[in-house]
């Protein structure tokens, strides 16, 4: 597809096959960022160091947002992020939600959403999501909230108090879901990595923090546990190295690392993920894709290697190519699962396994054609690490080929109100 700046500001005018303009919300994985991180000034999460997807795809006439919501933070945590972020005003993470985990129920305040208006006919009547890896069950939570609310929260907080998030009824706001290299039925690295590592892996990443929290540093990387009393919000962070004793958050470091059920390291396992789609739904008025990526290829000797090799992607694909770990039988692991991008295995990459899906055509794929409503469609296999989607051992160029497919499909689908 050739790449062009467009010229006419009537874009659906300009082309018949386009049905809508809607904007595109770009939303980040685990440890990521977005615009309103100072780091995003230097690196592009979308993008890398010398390229930005939020300026490549504006230059060519696609209104996109590039959000920051927590790196470490749990979905549901990042899902009021993320709302906050959208449509203005104080994050809540919900009463039910936040006693039951022990954290502050109140985050940042957003003065103004960047799509406060959403709703309104035209080119803001709705939206459509993107998410990278643990950005895909990010995204699909927020539709699942955003049409039917939360019975958890209804019951449990006074009407008065209760944030719109949960209220539900706002699903109609939402045109499509994409998920790129997205953990939709989680990823065999945790499962690898096994519980007490992980737990260790927490503590030290909590203490570290905790070090680093009256520095400069959150004003360039917002790790987003400030709902456990680990880290300042930006504006609040000092200028300069006033280094912090890592004792002295000790409690907060223990509740925040002994919370499983609110924590994204165990939300990425295989059996948690599981558990996660039996709580999201599919509206039957959004359109959902799943696009693949691999970069697992066969070696002589009937083993299998990533093809990058990016230490990032090589050394943990190196384990994700050999070894299924035990206690998954339930889900029928097989050979597929040996295959990924170095971050997530091919097979878990597809449709959450417990909704509707079917393999798009791979010669209309990206055409609107054809294309229904409330069914997930597995996109072609797609080659490239888990990285890649980030400009990282791959092409800017083709990067944004990618993107620009994926936002000229959302252009092209039939219109449903």
């Amino acid at each position: 597809m050739k790449l062009w700046k467009r010229k006419s500001k009537d874009l659906v005018a300009g082309n018949p096959a386009y049905t809508n303009d809607y904007p595109t919300v770009f939303v980040h994985g685990f440890l990521g960022w977005g615009t309103s991180d100072g780091l995003d000034k230097v690196w592009s999460y979308f993008g890398g160091l010398h390229m930005s997807c939020e300026k490549e795809l504006r230059a060519r006439g696609y209104e996109v947002y590039f959000p920051s919501v927590g790196a470490f933070n749990s979905v549901w945590d990042r899902v009021c992020e993320l709302y906050a972020y959208l449509f203005g005003g104080t994050i809540d993470y919900g009463k039910v939600h936040s006693e039951k985990y022990g954290h502050a129920r109140y985050g940042m305040t957003f003065e103004h959403g960047v799509l406060e208006d959403l709703g309104t006919p035209g080119k803001h009547e709705k939206m459509n999501l993107l998410g990278h890896s643990f950005g895909a069950p990010t995204v699909r939570l927020l539709v699942t909230l955003m049409t039917e609310g939360s019975k958890e929260e209804q019951e449990g907080t006074p009407a008065d108090e209760l944030s719109p998030l949960f209220k539900g009824g706002q699903g109609d706001l939402i045109h499509a879901v994409t998920t790129v290299s997205g953990v939709n039925n989680g990823t065999t690295l945790p499962n690898l990595i096994g519980e007490k590592w992980l737990e260790r892996v927490i503590e030290v990443l909590g203490h570290l923090l905790t070090w680093i929290g009256d520095t400069f540093l959150f004003k360039i990387y917002n790790t987003g546990l400030q709902m456990w009393g680990i880290g300042p919000y930006p504006p609040e962070s000092k200028w300069g190295l006033h280094f912090r004793s890592y004792r002295s958050l000790k409690d907060n470091v223990q509740k925040f690392k002994a919370c499983r059920e609110d924590n994204i390291a165990f939300e990425l396992m295989v059996d948690y993920t599981h558990s996660f789609n039996k709580r999201t739904i599919v509206n039957p008025n959004v359109y959902y894709f799943a696009v693949p990526c691999n970069d697992t290829e066969d070696l002589p000797d009937g083993t299998r290697k990533q093809r990058s090799t990016n230490l990032i992607m090589s050394i943990p694909g190196y384990y994700m190519n050999k070894y299924i770990p035990k206690g998954l039988e339930e889900f029928n692991p097989d050979d597929s699962w040996l295959y990924g991008d170095g971050l997530v295995n091919v097979p878990l990459q597809y449709a959450p396994d417990n909704q509707p899906m079917t393999d798009a055509d791979e010669a209309t794929a990206y055409e609107g054609t054809g294309k229904k409503p409330g069914i997930w469609y597995n996109m072609p296999l797609l080659q490239g690490s888990h990285i890649s989607w980030m400009g990282l051992s791959f092409p800017g160029d083709e990067l944004i080929r990618r993107f620009v497919n994926i936002l000229e499909l959302h252009r092209k689908l039939p219109l449903v109100k």
